[in-house]
């Protein structure tokens, strides 16, 4: 019997979404109950969009069907106070929160010099036992790791904050959990991944890219990873698409090497990133993320940077956080760095002012509505230099 309809747009503009049945939303409660041993007794704090996925469930039906108490926090309420969430968390002395990027971003960039200020305020968060980042994407580590730093001086566990994974036709495919053991990372070969397999590296290799599981999967869930192409199963080198119904995203499972409260290994879903995202450039496989981050470590004043093909041509759009003079400087810059680390040539440099670049709820970036943008003409850029 139908429940409800889980649907939203994805970031490439497609509507899509799945029929949910009685049966298969007290499943997804039970399997989040287990992994996250909601008691009625326990606590959670909820800090993300209530509309779709697995953050509807959790805003909606998991309090319910497990009888445990949910604090709710909408995103927008920290537009005018950034710290609610947090103070939130503390005051109730919260084990198991659960946010999004885009809430974990604006904590870091709008409390990073107030931790002092928070600590005044009787700011603790040593009660965290797990901070579960819920998305539909390939961990950011970066964003992930400083938000632990800054806020480990208010008692924050490194250890704490994870991710979760789900997609269109499965809300929560996996989710770490509060037994488990910390998230393990890996180090792949980017050239490697270009071809559609995976070789691990050690860390600080060249040419290493770092990917942390996306979380543990969840009980009663099956995962399969399948040849894009024949759908058949793969060898364990590729890199296949995480599939039970068709996920539309890349990514490998492996055995960790650490145990979780049972002393059991368990299998660690890696994610890498969603198959309609992905750039085919010269018979490759590239993902827009890895540009776009070599893009964005390559200079201070660049803020944020989206990555997209015109016509078999790469386009990069960059927002400059700082003087209109330096935007011909960043062309040269953009270009450089994504030949040497990418081995591609920019088509198109569109330097830009920052929050151009479309971002949804979810913090996740909008290429298509940007590309769409470009090609009408309303990017209004400060610079645009084609080398063509």
């Amino acid at each position: 019997m139908l429940a409800y309809l889980d649907f939203s747009v994805s970031t490439t503009g497609i509507l899509a979404g799945v029929k949910m049945s009685h049966s298969a939303a007290s499943a997804l409660c039970c399997s989040i109950k287990l992994q996250c041993e909601l008691y009625p007794s326990r606590q959670i704090a909820i800090c993300l969009d209530p509309y779709c996925g697995l953050g509807f469930a959790l805003w909606c039906l998991c309090s319910v069907y497990s009888g445990h108490q949910s604090i709710l926090v909408p995103p927008l309420e920290l537009e005018s106070n950034v710290s609610l969430w947090l103070s939130a968390v503390s005051q109730y002395k919260v084990r198991i929160t659960f946010c999004s990027y885009s809430v974990m971003e604006m904590c870091t960039k709008g409390l990073g010099t107030q931790t002092e200020a928070l600590r005044l305020r009787n700011v603790n968060l040593s009660c965290v036992r797990t901070c579960m980042v819920v998305a539909e994407e390939r961990p950011r580590i970066s964003l992930t790791q400083s938000f632990s730093k800054i806020f480990k001086d208010l008692g924050l566990s490194p250890r704490a904050v994870s991710t979760t994974f789900g997609c269109r036709v499965n809300v929560a495919i996996c989710l770490q959990g509060t037994a488990g053991p910390d998230p393990t990372t890996v180090y792949l070969d980017m050239r490697a991944l270009r071809h559609d397999r995976v070789r691990l590296v050690e860390k600080g290799s060249p040419h290493s890219l770092p990917l942390m599981e996306s979380g543990k999967i969840l009980p009663g869930m099956k995962v399969i990873i399948a040849n894009t192409e024949t759908k058949g199963p793969l060898g364990d080198s590729h890199l296949g698409e995480t599939v039970w119904a068709r996920t539309g995203y890349l990514g490998f499972l492996r055995r960790t090497e650490l145990t979780d409260a049972s002393g059991e290994r368990h299998d660690a879903l890696y994610v890498v990133g969603s198959l309609d995202e992905t750039l085919e450039l010269r018979g490759m496989r590239y993902h827009p993320i890895d540009i776009e981050t070599s893009v964005i470590r390559s200079h201070k004043s660049i803020a944020e940077c989206a990555v997209f093909t015109w016509t078999n041509l790469l386009v990069v759009v960059v927002e400059l956080e700082g003087s209109e003079q330096e935007a011909l400087d960043l062309v040269a810059l953009v270009t450089n760095v994504v030949l040497e680390e990418h081995y591609l040539i920019v088509g198109v440099v569109v330097v830009v002012d920052p929050g151009v670049i479309p971002i949804n709820s979810r913090g996740e970036k909008q290429r298509m509505h940007l590309r769409d943008g470009f090609l009408a003409d309303q990017l209004d850029p400060i610079y645009v230099a084609y080398n063509m």
